[in-house]
């Protein structure tokens, strides 16, 4: 006999001798089968109500952690920015000894010296702190003013400040800003900027969160217009050499214009922001009035409003009369450094 034979129960000598009987007898071995298949199920929807319990409360807790950002991210977020206007000074006259040891004639390092001292003068007089709202900022002023290195100077401060967030030293931090090897484009990008770099080494901000913010990033339209593609290569000052209209002629795109160059970047933007409805950011855009016609210009606050998501902050450096005449963009007059960033109704001209 098989041992599976010998392990099934023997049918009840009732069972065998009526048929009307095995109704009502149970097989001894089927009663305990059955428990035990009963306490399988049971433990078996224990363990399954015990998953789901777990996958509802991690549900739960992801939702809530998403909604906490999202309305983190929907809550305005400030930058302020401080000067150390006396080592300002001291880089300055730094750049300036520097210049005087180059091939540069004493007449052209005088007019640098005019110019930059023209630049401090300027600063100097901004108030102690600067607070970035969400929203356009304007920087206004005439044509070598200082707008854009300003405007550069407070870029490279907020980069550098993000990667100090996030965690990074600030060796490293200063050498991706201040110092890049590894990108022969950043080299290039730092000698365009001229004294902004060091411009920005006198400033800090004055509370830690720019790295909340996603992206920090700079879109000079004059450049990306094609305005300065005859550039040969970079002096010691940061300013573009040219070796004339051939160059020129070879480099510009003579399918677009210079407002469908700059388009072509806004609609990138724009773009971006879809794809991260909740991301904050902060973008710098110089000039972004080039190739508009005057009625375009007249709608450019909302077209820069149209390019980040809500809570993040523009800082843009124009001459569009249409933006400084709108009288709910905050800004900084470079005429009137003094004021700091302020709305027209704050004073009476």
């Amino acid at each position: 006999m098989s041992r599976e034979a010998e392990a099934a129960p023997e049918l009840p000598h009732e069972v065998i001798a009526s048929r009307e009987t095995p109704r009502k007898t149970v097989w001894p071995g089927l009663e305990s089968f059955a428990v035990r298949q009963a306490a399988s199920l049971a433990k078996n929807e224990e363990a399954v109500k015990l998953a789901n319990a777990r996958y509802m409360l991690e549900r739960a807790a992801e939702e809530k952690l998403r909604d906490s950002q999202v309305e983190r991210e929907k809550q305005p977020m400030s930058v302020r920015l401080g000067f150390d206007k006396e080592k300002l000074k001291k880089v300055v006259e730094n750049f300036l000894k520097n210049a005087e040891k180059s091939h540069y004639e004493a007449s052209e390092i005088a007019a640098k010296r005019k110019d930059l001292d023209s630049l401090i003068e300027c600063v100097e007089k901004l108030p102690d702190n600067l607070t970035f709202q969400p929203g356009i900022t304007l920087i206004v002023g005439d044509n070598g003013s200082g707008k854009s290195t300003i405007a550069h100077a407070l870029y490279y401060a907020m980069r550098y400040q993000s990667l100090l967030d996030s965690g990074k030293s600030a060796d490293y931090a200063f050498e991706c800003i201040y110092a890049p090897r590894s990108s022969r484009f950043e080299v290039s990008e730092l000698a365009r900027a001229g004294i902004a770099p060091l411009l920005a080494q006198s400033m800090h901000l004055e509370q830690k969160g720019i790295s909340e913010y996603g992206q920090i990033d700079y879109h000079d339209l004059t450049r990306v217009a094609g305005m300065d593609q005859s550039i040969d290569f970079i002096d010691d000052f940061g300013e573009s050499r040219s070796q004339g209209t051939d160059r020129l002629l070879n480099n510009l795109d003579l399918h677009q214009s210079n407002r469908q160059t700059v388009d072509k970047t806004f609609t990138e933007l724009k773009d971006n922001a879809k794809r991260h409805p909740t991301q904050r950011r902060v973008i710098f855009v110089d000039e972004p009035e080039i190739g508009a016609s005057p009625r375009r210009q007249m709608k450019l606050a909302e077209e820069l409003q149209s390019l980040v998501n809500p809570g993040s902050i523009e800082i843009v450096p124009t001459n569009s009369l249409a933006l400084f005449n709108n009288q709910n963009i905050p800004r900084i007059d470079l005429d009137y450094p003094e004021r700091g960033i302020h709305l027209p109704s704050d004073y009476q001209e």
